[in-house]
This record gives structure tokens, C-alpha cells and sequence, in this order.
């Protein structure tokens, strides 16, 4: 008994006498591998008093694993946009509104038909309670107070709009300032339409939110799920030209007209110029299309439209170059528009003009187009993983095979190619298109996850991720327990270290994203062959996370820097460094003025926080026109802050 061990320690073969400690099971083997338990008992984290916050499909809000001892929700707030209400047509529901259902065996009337955020949140912050606290299925930060986004405006597509993305992202930071906790948000999605270097809306926005000087603020996305899918290439144009080759398998035509597709997007510099012309599998022409000009054409093998050149500004499409990043945009759109549907076989994108790198990718297909010639296994890091302020996540698996619920001991690896410690197959290869820094960031466990199930997303549902296909093992991915199931993806990499940054906010509330990816990196365990474009850093070890301490970060002031080229025919850069504001961002203005003081153009009108910037000019006005030879004056504002500078156009 406890009352003998004075005179137990005095014996002479004991060595010491320490205290009892708790030693529990996570995530099956995945939470295991990164060393998540003896990481909280160690240094006594649990996520309390960390909010994390999951952008998806929705969660399972009666689920035990997101419930505290008592029975009340870990969830403080959920924002459904596919239920109507008054939040940018959304519907907020709040901590109380769940209790009392709860309370009730009532209704919120919010559901996870899909499953994949359940699974997600369980990972981050799951307790694994359905058997008991801390149970087998226990997630990274068990302890956390959750908050939950329902981001598609559909009830069970989970599918997600830029600017729902940026409207979730902004509830998340409200509500973390309005509770005043440090929050780490998880984006387990994404895409291929942009330029893949950080400038695309959700990315530009992630950037702002942030990073440097930007302390209890961390976001989490993934690296995506096509390295064995040919969905980037890479071919260099020039005067004779050169080709990029789209292959449209054989398919079964849906009824109807305009959902037959596939859409290339396309991204080359800005102080180049090239032409894009299609050719069909039966030969037919369309184009070509020079630098600032568009094709809508229909024919026998389908309907192609086509523009090079433009960029979004406005709700519409103005010619010249991207502002936030100098390049020149194209996209094509093969499809049966017209009535007729694309003709399968090979369809070839010819690229002529100045001598110039040309990145695209498959932005979406209906009927599994790839890339043939021009196919490169690089630069498939999914947007907004792209992201240079956002970590960045890759898949490793850490089993072979499982049991499900009717006993069956069941694999996926039907090609024997899961290895333990190698990279999973399907994980997404980087770089970005930048140079730093290196993306992805850093690998978790992502294939063959054990976690939490929607009560709602049905095994036979075609919504469902746990749907199985297989009439012989229809509930091969449920697990014993009837309440978790396995699944998948960088999608479940993801959350593993969402989950360590809320341990590491709970130790170190006011670290930065920046910090906080150093602190990753410097903890990393280095994988077996470990290549960088699919590991990043190494394997995520969050014993070893909490050891390192965040450091110090630098202070940015105000200032900007000379325009480059300057004078200047095709483009120019302006590059600025803005403050540290802790009001969420101060409206900063860049435009151009002629030397009458007339505006021309408008680069830039938003509010943006500390952190360095560059817009780029190609010497056009709003309109899209190209100006005359001339000195211009370039107007920079910052909140009460005026700068100016001259740049000189040559025509």
C-alpha cells in the first residue's frame, strides 16, 4: 500500500519510487507512430484552451469522442452553409444550441452526410471515448474546444467554393478572438485551378491571416492525392513550338448538354508571350489564340473555348498579367457545350511563340482526362497547399491491414505497394511554384486511418467516404465498434499534425505559423530515402515538438522597395513590407496615375496585415488597354501612410 512506500524506498535493491502514470491508446497505430500520448504525458498537453477549428464536410455532433465526462459538447460553435440562415446565408449554431439538443435527444439540424469531417476532427481532437475516456481511438489533442465549419452549400456534396473557404477562415478567426484562445484550423481539401506559387484568393487570404507577428494563429492543408494521377505538365514553348497532349478515355456521354468535360489551366511569365492552338484526336483546329485573345468554338469532336492572357479582376476577366504574381494565365475548356460531346483520344495543346516555361494543370474532368506527353510527377502540391504562411501535409502509412466489423481481415494494398515507412503512393509530390518554402512541409499518417464515423454517412451512400463497392465486404471499413471506421488520404495526414499544433499552442499560446513550422522542422524525424518534394522536412514526432521552443520573430516596419524593372516594357514589380497591425489588416491601396494625376489602374484595394508583398504591372489600364510610353506614377497607401514612386513605360 502507499503507506509502505517510505520504508519500500529505503530497501536495497530499489533503485527510485516514482508516481503512478497513465499510458493510453490513440488512433489505433497512426497516433502511436508520431508519438502523440507519451508526447501529452510528458509534457502535460492535451489541446485545453486550444480551439481547433475543421473546414469540411460537417461532424457528428452527438459522437462521444467530441463530448466532455459529463455528456456536454467540446463543440463551441458550428457554421452550417448549406442550411439557410443569416451568417453570408449560413446558419450559426452555438455550444448551448448542441446541449440542449443533446439534452433533449433533439436536432440541430446539421448533419455529416459524407463522413470525411468527422473522420478529420476525430484525428485532431477526438477522444476516443466511445469505449471509455482516452480510448482506443483517441485523437492527437483530446482535450480541445472545438469549432466546426460545414463549408459547401449542398447537404451532402462535399465540395467547397474559394469564397466559402475565405468566409469559413474568417468565422474561425472572429470566434477565436471573440473567446480569446489560439486557434489552428484544418483544411483537409483541395484543388488544381491557379497558379500553384501561393496567389490564389484562398491562399492570398491565408497569407494575411497568418504568419510573421501573427501569434495563436495556424493553418493546416494538405498535400492532395495525385502523384500516380498525370495531372501536371511541363513543357518549355518556343518559336518552332511545342506540345502538351490530353487523353480523353473512352466514357458514356451524359444526357444532355455542358457536363461533359475537362478544364486546363495554364500559367507562363508575363514578360513572355506564346500561342495556344487545339487540335482534336480527328485533327480539327481551334486557334490559334495569341496573348490577349479567346476562341468559343464548336465542331464535331466537341466544343473548345479558349483564353490566353487574362486575369479575374471584378467578376470578370481583363487581358494582361496576374498582379499578384507577374504571369500570364490560359485555360481550356474541352467539352460538349455545343451539344457535342468531346471526342475520346488524344487532344493536343501546341505552344508557340517567345521561348518560355509553361506549367498546367487538370483543374477538373469529368470523364478522368490525363495528361500524355508533357506529363511531369512534379508540382501536383494541391491549392491552397500552396500556401507560403500554411502548413502543408503529406501521407505515410503506418499499416498494411485491419479487421472490420464482421471480422474480416481486409487490405487495400492489392499491388503490394504500402511500405511502412515509405511515403504513401498517392501523396502529392511538390515544389510550389517558388523556390521557399519548400512544400510539402512535412509528413503525418494518412493511409489506413482509424477514426470517428458519421451516425449519417451511410456505408451504402454514394456520399459517403466509408461506402465500399464491394458487395462481398460491404462494411469493410467499419470497425468493431460500430462508431469508427477507417479511411485514407492526406486528408487524414493533415489533421495528425493539426492535433500537435494545438499541443504546442496550449504550451506556447502566442507562437506564429512561422515559428511553429520551424519548431516542425527542426523536430522531424528524417524519413528512409527521404526526398524532400514528397517528405519535406520528415515525419512528424511530437515528442520531440515540444522539446524545441519557438524562438524569437523579427518585427517588420513599413517600408518599400524600388520598382524592378524600372523603366520597364512588358512588366514591373513593386515590392512593399507592411507592419505588424493587430486590428486584422488595414485597407492598402496600390494604383497608377498618369501624369495628369488621373487613376489608370488599380493594382491592389484590400486589407492586408504585416508581411511582405508584390503586385506587378504590365503597363495596362483597367480596361485592359495598353498605355502609351510615359512616366507614370505609382501611389502607395497604408492606412494614414502615403507613399510614391515614379516607373517608366516603354512601348
Amino acid at each position: 500500500p502507499a503507506t509502505n512506500l517510505a520504508a519500500a524506498s529505503a530497501l536495497p535493491d530499489v533503485i527510485s519510487v516514482d508516481d503512478d502514470s497513465y499510458a493510453y491508446p490513440c488512433l489505433d497505430q497512426s497516433a502511436l507512430d508520431v508519438g502523440a500520448a507519451s508526447a501529452r504525458q510528458r509534457s502535460e498537453v492535451s489541446g485545453k484552451g486550444v480551439l481547433v477549428a475543421i473546414i469540411d464536410s460537417g461532424i457528428d455532433w452527438r459522437h462521444e469522442d467530441f463530448r466532455t465526462a459529463e455528456g456536454k459538447t467540446r463543440i463551441k460553435y458550428i457554421l452550417d452553409l448549406s442550411l439557410a440562415g443569416t451568417y453570408y446565408g449560413g446558419r450559426i449554431i452555438t455550444e448551448e444550441e448542441i446541449n440542449q439538443a443533446l439534452a433533449s435527444n433533439g436536432d440541430t439540424g446539421h448533419h455529416d452526410y459524407a463522413g470525411h469531417g468527422t473522420h478529420v476532427a476525430g484525428i485532431a481532437a477526438g477522444d476516443g471515448s466511445s469505449g471509455g475516456h482516452y480510448g482506443l481511438y483517441c485523437g492527437m489533442a483530446p482535450e480541445a474546444d472545438l469549432v466546426i465549419v460545414k463549408a459547401t452549400r449542398q447537404t451532402a456534396v462535399s465540395s467547397f467554393k474559394s469564397s466559402d473557404q475565405i468566409i469559413a477562415l474568417s468565422f474561425i478567426d472572429s470566434v477565436a478572438a471573440v473567446l480569446n484562445q489560439p486557434y489552428v484550423a484544418n483544411l483537409s481539401f483541395g484543388g488544381h485551378a491557379g497558379a500553384h506559387d501561393g496567389t490564389s484568393p484562398v491562399e492570398r487570404y491565408i497569407d494575411q491571416l497568418v504568419g510573421v507577428n501573427k501569434p495563436g494563429k495556424v493553418i493546416v492543408t494538405v498535400a492532395g492525392n495525385d502523384a500516380e494521377n498525370a495531372i501536371h505538365a511541363f513543357a518549355t514553348a518556343g518559336g518552332s513550338g511545342s506540345r502538351m497532349e490530353v487523353n480523353i478515355p473512352p466514357y458514356a456521354a451524359k444526357p444532355g448538354s455542358d457536363n461533359d468535360r475537362v478544364q486546363i489551366d495554364g500559367w507562363y511569365s508575363g514578360t513572355k508571350k506564346i500561342t495556344l492552338t487545339v487540335v482534336s484526336p480527328n485533327g480539327l483546329t481551334y486557334g490559334p489564340v495569341p496573348a490577349g485573345q479567346y476562341i468559343d468554338k464548336s465542331g464535331a469532336d466537341g466544343s473548345v473555348y479558349v483564353w490566353n492572357g487574362y486575369y479575374a479582376e471584378n467578376n470578370g476577366y481583363v487581358v494582361g498579367v496576374n498582379p499578384f504574381n507577374g504571369d500570364r494565365e490560359f485555360y481550356v475548356d474541352i467539352s460538349d457545350a455545343g451539344g457535342m460531346a468531346p471526342k475520346p483520344g488524344i487532344w493536343t495543346i501546341r505552344l508557340t511563340g517567345d521561348a518560355a516555361d509553361v506549367h498546367a494543370w487538370i483543374a477538373h474532368t469529368s470523364f478522368d482526362a490525363v495528361f500524355a506527353a508533357g506529363n511531369v510527377n512534379t508540382h501536383k502540391v494541391a491549392i491552397p497547399g500552396t500556401s507560403k504562411n500554411a502548413l502543408c501535409v503529406a501521407a505515410y502509412p503506418t499499416k498494411e491491414t485491419w479487421d472490420d466489423a464482421d471480422g474480416h481481415h481486409l487490405t487495400i494494398d492489392s499491388r503490394g505497394t504500402i511500405k511502412i515507412g515509405a511515403i504513401a503512393s498517392f501523396s502529392s509530390p511538390g515544389p510550389a511554384r517558388y523556390s521557399s518554402p519548400t512544400k510539402p512541409d512535412l509528413a503525418a499518417p494518412g493511409q489506413i486511418i482509424a477514426s470517428a464515423l458519421s451516425q449519417f454517412a451511410g456505408l451504402d451512400s454514394p456520399s459517403s467516404i466509408f461506402t465500399s463497392g464491394n458487395a462481398d465486404y460491404p462494411r469493410a471499413f467499419l470497425l468493431s465498434d460500430g462508431r469508427h471506421a477507417m479511411s485514407s488520404g492526406t486528408s487524414m495526414a493533415a489533421p495528425h499534425v493539426t492535433g500537435a499544433v494545438a499541443l504546442i499552442l496550449q504550451k506556447h499560446p502566442t507562437a506564429t505559423a512561422t515559428q511553429v513550422r520551424t519548431m516542425l522542422a527542426a523536430s522531424a524525424r528524417t524519413a528512409a530515402n527521404q526526398d524532400a518534394l514528397r517528405w519535406g522536412a520528415g515525419k512528424l514526432d511530437v515528442v520531440a515538438l515540444l522539446q524545441v521552443d519557438p524562438g524569437e520573430e523579427i518585427a517588420p516596419t513599413f517600408s518599400l522597395a524600388p520598382a524592378f524593372p524600372n523603366p520597364f516594357h512588358q512588366i514591373t514589380c513593386f515590392t512593399f513590407q507592411l507592419p505588424i497591425d493587430h486590428s486584422g489588416g488595414t485597407r492598402t491601396t496600390v494604383t497608377i496615375h498618369n501624369g495628369l494625376g488621373q487613376k489608370v489602374k488599380s493594382l491592389l484595394e484590400e486589407k492586408r496585415s504585416a508581411g511582405s508583398y508584390s503586385v506587378y504591372w504590365d503597363g495596362r489600364d483597367d480596361l485592359g488597354y495598353r498605355l502609351a510610353s510615359g512616366v507614370y506614377l505609382v501611389v502607395f497607401k497604408y492606412g494614414d501612410k502615403r507613399r510614391v514612386m515614379k516607373v517608366t513605360l516603354l512601348n
